[in-house]
């Protein structure tokens, strides 16, 4: 087990230390947050609990 968590570490910091050192890259992880918080943005607005609470079905 102790020997897998090591690796698991080891891959692990490898990975970031990679991402982080890439001076080259940077134009990729930028596009990616911009492109999530967009389509996050307008689905709030029709998610209000009060139209939830309107939708739920009566007691009849």
């Amino acid at each position: 087990m102790t020997q897998w968590l090591g690796y698991l570490g080891a891959v692990g910091m490898i990975m970031v230390g990679a991402g982080l050192n890439a001076p080259a890259e940077p134009a990729e992880p930028a596009p990616e947050p911009v492109v999530v918080a967009a389509p996050v943005a307008p689905p709030t607005p029709a998610m209000d609990p009060s139209a939830a609470q309107n939708n739920a079905p009566s007691g009849g």
